[in-house]
């Protein structure tokens, strides 16, 4: 038997060795032995009922009758039976099952193989526990010589080799070889290094598969032990697979196996499989070929070398197999094994076809991609609830090619190449491949022609769906024709084309030739059915083709990509998950609409068509349709829907998922179903009807299963991310936080889940897959397997919120108590988590628990508004915080909680279970481990202990230190100091307590430290006092946008001095105003620094063109070119043409610092003096402000005959040496002659502008305006510092700064912030910035200091 045991391998091998354990049971306790005839007749016996299975009571019975047959003497026959009463006979068949003991248990428990006999020595009691246990419920007792026979059959051969030297054979009694077992095989405990290092290395060498997965097995098992129960099936799995290639642990998941015995059996086959690949392409081969001749079901086939062991068996591959024992030819239930390494041209379904028309099941695990083994086949078609009647075999077929030339209709008509691994059930998917899918199964089921998957009909449902479609049909005949594309009668509206100057670069994409015959047929179906038409713009796109998910087929698009860059967005709000919800609570029926090619019924402009060119095989055509990849395309059809639609009650539209639901009424559903497709048809739009559901109490929409219980996760949705393996790139990682982060509402405390997940998300940490970081991956997966049922929020009852805040994140649940079946249940209907960023851990525990109210409160706003809400909290404090805090920051949240309709109650913590998740590993409420912790530390408690006994607060050592005046008062703290002048009594605060006693002491009248702690002195003490102050105060809000900044002086770089008139100019751009009736909208200064003399100009635009003309025309051309043009950095200014129009004319360029107004400071406080000046005049005059600039010269001749200030004179003296005529009288100087007026002018001239520089240098000493700051950044300026911006405002009581901001970049002495909860960021230059908080260097600085 040893001989034809080896042989065998898979099934096979389990049912033989059963077969022997019966045997070695019988002839154990007669001490006899299978040999001689008595094993040939033993070994035909199985042969000939090898399909049989021999864990089945009634089988075995028959193998004990023929085992005692063949030994008459030790077991001799009863007497021949009399005839008794039927009753007797019952109840003598009953006591002769009773008297044989129950194998099915014994046979599963694996042989011990030396790793810990404790452990399995527990195993095997309980085995032998179930083998003595009857129908009745009474045990059979088992004898020690019975007990000692079985566990010598379980053990291995390594073991027995190892105990041969102490006769392990001989010993006679249970309890001895049990104490010898003990001796040698007790457990090794290795560390978890030891362990994670030896299941590295561990190789498989020249052991079989099974015992090298064992090992893997018990590895990590020990490796694993601390992980928790939900996760560590999955860990297991992994640390097996990662030990072959990825074909194995894709076909692992595909076949969907949970776990450890399923994913061992499986490679112990999916080996054998490889083992013998030759040999089974051959089988495939004889086998096709003889299926054109006669069908394969009925084939008799015949092996004349049935006893030559060294021939394989022509049916199924394996060696010494006959006619009479082969599985194929007795029809026994299988499946072909498809590897990807295996050519398969079929797939073989054996079974008694006759008798199960009605109970076929077909599976598809991917053709050809995947494996399946026999095992698991089995377990698919014997499940339980599957079949009604077990002697009834059901065919299961799979993956069938469609080029197959096989014939079937022997069977029946099978399904080929589904697309999909799932069966429809009652409108729902089902994976035909999960365990727990199939509980729902039904036993009679439809094949579908469609290739696509099967589907199950429930009769109540197909009542209801069958009624409402032929009363559609009937009032609506045009459904009828479901191909039909309807044309909408709203357009898509023409988007806003940004400015550009030339379209888009073509991109061509390669194909092969399968690609593109797919991507003709695409563009030929669109002009076809009249969505593309011929055009010649020369906006084209290109067709591609993009893989279809979970699948390896591809999918033909259009690239529009390159052509959303020119449309602005289109803002069109959608429906968010809480607030399809929240109208969903008496809901019953549900019914969903689906459109035939939705975004293709929107007609569009010619204007837009334009842009929507595409290439095809046949030429150049463009969309006269919205196209899919349009960027707007989702808000122009859900605003269109909303028009359509947005009337009817009971209607939710999520751009073309339409929803109608209703209460537990089909009349009033039907009327509701009827007017939504009748306003459809009114707006010419057509449904694909066969596609649309009807009367469902439960379906999927956007993911989820909303049914009249709840929302929950679809199983079928969620199944791909729950396949995932661990990420090994941070791209990977961020697509499944995301994808993860779908479901965040359905978690409870997801955030805190994910932390070392999402923490890996930033620049600063490496990606790497540790123990803490797997176990987060495998958690947040079994979370959201086990998500609960959200149920619909019903208004009108009483919500409640349980929120809590720890370290690490804050987290709340809101939910109601609901009525179901009569009793009051608990219902989650939300869930919020956050996690805490590193300065939010260092705020005080009040801080954050009102901080998680506040978040929670917005997080739910939807549901509460104008609901009473009770909010529990499990900090006591926190009850009467509203009533006594003066914190700002405080008081604007308690403002915000109070706008809702709330109570917020204190709830303990070991009452509170969601709080006591959150910030609690585990309760310490048990005496029992107060115990164990005061024995291990009895110092560390002392002081603990003092508190919890005496209620009494204990005095720290060192305040003895500073004065003897200490006393205790009310549980309270009192002392003197010496350094207090009065000698008053001031109490001692406790560290905990130390941030928000400084906190409320500033907030008194938000003085400076320096100030405020002299007060703080008076009445209260604690160390670092000031210390404490300064960080308040730093970090205080409305401190840092009201206070001044006091920034050192810096030190002024000194500009270049003019020596005369229309040296150096200054140049600048204002507006735009108000259109002129000329035309004008900019004013164009140009102001001389040394004599301070404007040339205005008013301009059309700001072109380079027209800047160098004016400049020409008004100031060159006059006046003369300067040495030197200061400007901003304008486009007009910085452009290549402003450029070489000034090298041209041999001027130097200086550009002024950019974000920094105070730079070309002259030119600047011109434009405003000017413009204040033209105000007046048109409101004096009574002028329209489309004439201002027709009294630009008046204000400019005004300007230049003013004394100006810095220089005491008025620019038209400095520059003409005279002044004007048009103030009045003046004096007459009178010239002999020429030369007389030239010899006086110099003089005057060299006179007024000795003056002139004299008042320019002395204004520029005396200056404080940075001209050109330093081109580093200060010092204490750096990237991620948080920042006040000043901007100053109308209201003098809002203060000049607004912030905090968060540097991110800083480029010379421009710095570039943006908000801390926003990505849009903004500049300013640094002489406008002041810090908000100090720096941790800073702090720790001040904390030192105040120590020493």
């Amino acid at each position: 038997m040893e001989e034809y045991k080896e042989t065998l391998i898979g099934d096979d091998l389990i049912s033989f060795q059963t077969y022997l354990n019966i045997i070695e049971n019988q002839l154990a306790p007669k001490n006899l032995k299978c040999e001689g005839e008595e094993e040939i007749k033993l070994l035909d016996i199985y042969k000939a009922n090898s399909t049989k299975d021999y864990l089945r009571e009634a089988v075995a019975n028959k193998v004990v009758e023929k085992v005692r047959s063949l030994y008459p003497t030790h077991f001799p026959v009863t007497a021949p039976k009399q005839e008794i009463a039927h009753s007797e006979v019952i109840s003598i068949k009953q006591k002769k099952m009773n008297d044989n003991l129950n194998y099915a248990p014994f046979a599963s428990l694996s042989a011990f193989n030396g790793t810990d006999w404790s452990s399995w020595e527990i195993n095997f009691e309980n085995v032998l526990y179930l083998m003595s246990v009857r129908p009745d419920g009474t045990e059979i007792n088992i004898s020690d010589k019975v007990k000692l026979a079985l566990l010598k059959t379980k053990i291995s051969s390594e073991v027995s080799n190892d105990l041969a030297h102490r006769q392990w054979n001989a010993v006679g009694t249970y309890a001895e070889l049990s104490e010898m077992l003990r001796e040698c095989y007790t457990k090794k405990v290795l560390s978890d290094v030891e362990l994670r290092t030896k299941l590295i290395n561990l190789k498989r060498g020249n052991s079989d598969i099974e015992s090298f997965l064992r090992e893997i097995e018990n590895l990590a098992r020990r490796a694993h032990l601390s992980s928790p129960a939900a996760s560590r099936k999955a860990l297991i799995i992994a640390e097996i697979t990662g030990k072959f290639d990825a074909n194995l642990q894709r076909a692992v998941i595909n076949n969907g196996l949970k776990e450890v015995e399923e994913v061992i059996e499986f490679i112990v086959e999916y080996e054998n499989v490889g083992k013998n690949m030759e040999n089974k392409r051959n089988v495939h081969k004889n086998k096709n070929q003889r299926s054109n001749v006669q069908n394969s079901s009925s084939t008799t086939y015949e092996n004349p070398n049935k006893r030559d062991s060294k021939i394989k068996c022509e049916f199924c591959g394996k060696p010494n197999h006959t006619e009479d024992i082969c599985y194929k030819k007795h029809g026994k239930p299988t499946i072909a094994a498809i590897n990807p390494n295996v050519e398969v041209k079929r797939c073989f379904a054996y079974g008694n076809v006759n008798g199960i028309k009605k109970q076929r099941v077909f599976f598809d695990v991917g053709a050809c991609n995947s494996f399946i083994s026999n095992h698991l086949a089995e377990k698919l078609i014997k499940y339980k609830g599957l079949i009604k009647n077990k002697e009834d075999k059901v065919n299961v077929s799979w993956g069938v090619p469609s080029q197959s030339a096989d014939s079937y209709d022997s069977i029946g008509t099978v399904a080929k190449n589904f697309s999909e691994r799932y069966i429809c059930l009652n409108l729902e998917k089902i994976n035909m491949l999960n365990y727990s899918s199939l509980q729902n199964l039904h036993s009679i089921i439809k094949i579908n022609e469609d290739v696509k998957g099967l589907h199950i009909e429930n009769p109540e449902f197909d009542l209801k769906s069958k009624e409402a479609k032929e009363f559609l049909l009937d009032k609506y005949p045009i459904l009828k024709d479901e191909e039909r594309l309807g044309c909408c009668t709203i357009s898509c509206p023409d988007p806003f084309v940004i400015p550009h100057s030339e379209p888009p670069k073509f991109k061509r994409y390669k194909f092969n030739t399968a690609q593109q015959t797919q991507i003709n047929n695409f563009t030929d179906k669109l002009e076809e059915m009249g969505i593309i038409e011929v055009s010649n713009t020369n906006y084209i796109s290109s067709p591609m083709v993009v893989p279809k998910p979970n699948s390896n087929e591809g999918r033909p698009v259009v690239d529009l990509s390159d052509k959303n860059h020119l449309f602005e967005p289109h803002r069109f709000p959608s429906p968010t998950f809480r607030e399809i919800t929240k109208h969903l609570s008496s809901a019953k029926i549900y019914s969903k609409l689906d459109l035939n090619q939705a975004f293709h019924q929107i007609p569009v402009s010619k204007t837009f068509s334009r842009y929507l060119g595409i290439w095809t095989h046949k030429g150049c055509r463009w969309y006269v349709r919205m196209p899919q990849g349009y960027r707007n395309a989702s808000a122009v059809f859900q605003m269109i829907l909303q028009q359509i639609l947005g009337h009817l009650e009971g209607v939710i539209i999520y751009i073309d998922d339409i929803l109608i639901f209703t209460v537990d009424d089909w009349s009033l559903h039907l009327q509701l179903i009827d007017k939504v497709i009748g306003a459809l048809l009114d707006h010419n739009m057509s449904l694909n009807l066969s596609k649309c559901i009807f009367g469902s109490t439960k379906l999927t929409y956007l993911g989820f299963m909303i049914g009249s219980q709840g929302t929950s996760i679809n199983e079928i949705a969620v199944a791909p991310l729950l396949n995932r393996k661990f990420p090994q790139s941070k791209k990977e990682l961020r697509s499944f936080i995301f994808a993860a982060n779908f479901y965040n509402q359905f978690v409870m405390n997801f955030a805190l889940i994910a932390k070392p997940l999402t923490d890996m998300l930033s620049t600063k940490v490496k990606l790497r897959e540790g123990p803490l970081e797997l176990a987060a991956f495998e958690n947040l997966k079994s979370a959201i397997a086990l998500a609960p049922t959200l149920a619909h929020p019903v208004s009108g009852e009483e919500f409640y919120i349980e929120s809590d805040s720890s370290l690490e994140g804050m987290g709340a649940q809101l939910y109601q108590w609901h009525d179901i079946n009569g009793i009051k249940q608990k219902v989650p209907i939300a869930f919020m988590s956050k996690k805490l960023s590193a300065k939010s851990k260092i705020l005080p525990p009040g801080y954050l628990e009102l901080r998680a109210i506040i978040t929670a409160v917005r997080t739910f706003e939807i549901y509460i508004q104008n609901e009473h809400t009770t909010i529990f909290t499990d900090h006591k404090i926190l009850v009467t915080l509203f009533s006594t805090t003066q914190n700002p920051i405080l008081l604007r949240w308690i403002a915000e909680i109070a706008s809702f309709n709330v109570s917020i109650k204190y709830l303990p913590g070991k009452l509170n279970g969601f709080a006591d998740y959150l910030s609690r590993s585990k309760s310490t409420d048990t005496y029992e481990e107060e115990v164990e912790i005061n024995a291990q530390h009895p110092q560390r408690l002392i002081p603990i202990n003092a508190i919890v006994e005496n209620d009494k607060p204990i005095v720290p050592d060192y305040l003895y230190k500073l004065t003897k005046d200490v006393k205790v008062v009310h549980d309270e703290i009192f002392l003197q100091l010496p350094i207090n002048k009065s000698f008053k009594w001031v109490k001692f605060i406790p560290p905990e307590e130390e941030i928000e006693v400084a906190t409320r002491y500033h907030s008194l009248g938000h003085f400076h430290p320096d100030k405020a702690i002299k007060h703080m002195k008076r009445q209260v003490y604690f160390p670092c006092m000031l210390t404490t102050l300064k960080q308040v105060y730093s970090k205080c809000l409305p401190c840092s946008k009201v206070n001044k900044s006091k920034k050192k002086g810096t030190a002024v770089k000194m500009a270049l001095g003019s020596t005369y008139p229309f040296q150096h100019l200054a140049v600048d751009i204002s507006g735009p105003f108000t259109q002129s009736r000329l035309g004008n909208k900019y004013l164009l200064n140009t102001i001389c620094q040394f004599s301070k003399f404007v040339v205005s100009i008013a301009l059309p635009n700001t072109t380079s063109s027209t800047i160098i003309n004016s400049l020409r025309q008004h100031v060159f051309a006059i006046f003369n070119v300067p040495e030197q043009l200061r400007c901003d950095n304008a486009k007009c200014f910085t452009s290549k043409e402003f450029q070489m129009a000034m090298e041209m004319e041999g001027i130097n360029l200086e550009y002024s610092v950019p974000y920094y107004s105070k730079s070309n400071c002259l030119v600047e406080r011109s434009f405003r003096t000017c413009q204040e000046m033209i105000a007046k005049l048109i409101t004096e005059r009574k002028l329209d402000r489309t004439d201002w600039d027709s009294i630009l010269h008046y204000v400019i001749r005004y300007y230049n005959a003013a004394v100006h200030e810095s220089t005491n004179e008025s620019p038209y003296f400095i520059v003409f040496l005279r002044d004007p005529h048009h103030l009045g009288w003046i004096e007459n100087t009178t010239f002999s002659n020429y030369a007389d007026y030239v010899d006086d002018g110099m003089k005057l001239m060299k006179e007024a502008y000795d003056m002139i520089s004299k008042f320019n240098l002395n204004i520029r000493m005396k200056s404080k305006i940075v001209e050109d700051m330093k081109q580093t950044p200060p010092p204490q300026v750096q990237k991620d510092d948080l920042i006040m911006v000043q901007m100053p405002s109308r209201d003098k009581f809002a203060g000049d700064y607004q912030g905090p901001f968060k540097v991110i970049r800083l480029v010379g002495n421009v710095v570039h912030y943006r908000r801390t909860n926003r990505s849009a960021a903004s500049t300013c230059h640094i002489t406008k910035i002041k810090l908000f908080e100090s720096t941790l260097k800073n702090i720790k600085k001040l904390k030192g200091g105040c120590e020493e």
